[in-house]
């Protein structure tokens, strides 16, 4: 994420549709890659949380 924060303060403003389209799908790869993270992280957070859990009530 820090990288493509960076890489969005060089973007500069379009002014015809492949520039705009350039931009558009270079932001849905990395929004695509981020909810791929997200979906991941909490995967691995619910099996953790649920094997606490398991263990408690033993």
């Amino acid at each position: 994420m820090y990288r493509y924060e960076t890489s969005k303060l060089n973007a500069h403003e379009c002014d015809d549709m492949a520039c705009d389209a350039f931009y558009l799908n270079n932001h849905e790869k990395h929004r695509d890659l981020y909810l791929e993270h997200l979906r991941k992280y909490r995967a691995l957070k619910r099996k953790v949380l649920s094997k606490i859990l398991s263990k408690v009530k033993r």
